[in-house]
């Protein structure tokens, strides 16, 4: 399993955040969205080469917070809600940062927050998320922002509606068991 494969890697970092430096996965959560504000201010600068990596540090962190919950036994319904609250506004400030900066319609980044949003609603209910969010915007320093921004709009709609799909099935296997 990729996320296994991927915990294992991870571990050591997420141990040393943990038990060195007695961080808990919520602190970590706030590190990893102060790093990635920090991002989108340097994107809104044209510091677009330096923003990146700081969005890659930001994305391990992100990362990093849920190893150590699960790992050590400190999840949460809090720390899930913190989590999900931080990444939704991180990526509404690097959309705003891309569109400040210049690199990208304010039109395409506000229908790619719209469908992250969408997709955030019913991903709890479902336990579908099709991620494509602030990982793909690496890809905007080859192809445009634009065009990532198009991306993410339309992976997170097609999650959206894939959501109501999985949700009205489960509701028709409910009633036909009634």
């Amino acid at each position: 399993m990729v996320n296994f494969e991927v915990g294992k890697i991870f571990f050591p970092a997420a141990k040393f955040l943990h038990k060195n430096l007695g961080l808990t996965p919520n602190q970590i959560s706030l590190m990893s969205f102060g790093v990635g504000v920090t991002g989108a201010g340097l994107v809104w600068f044209g510091m677009v080469e330096l923003a990146l990596t700081f969005l890659a540090v930001s994305l391990v962190l992100d990362g990093l917070d849920g190893l150590v919950a699960r790992a050590f036994g400190l999840e949460s319904r809090r720390g899930e809600w913190l989590e999900v609250v931080l990444d939704r506004f991180s990526e509404g400030l690097w959309f705003g940062a891309l569109v400040l900066g210049g690199f990208a319609r304010w039109r395409w980044a506000a229908l790619a927050m719209v469908a992250i949003l969408l997709m955030t609603v019913l991903r709890d209910k479902t336990g579908f998320d099709p991620g494509f969010k602030r990982i793909v915007l690496f890809l905007g320093y080859g192809i445009g922002f634009d065009w990532v921004l198009k991306i993410i709009f339309g992976v997170n709609l097609l999650g959206f509606v894939a959501n109501l799909v999985i949700l009205d099935l489960d509701l028709q296997r409910r009633l036909d068991a009634k």
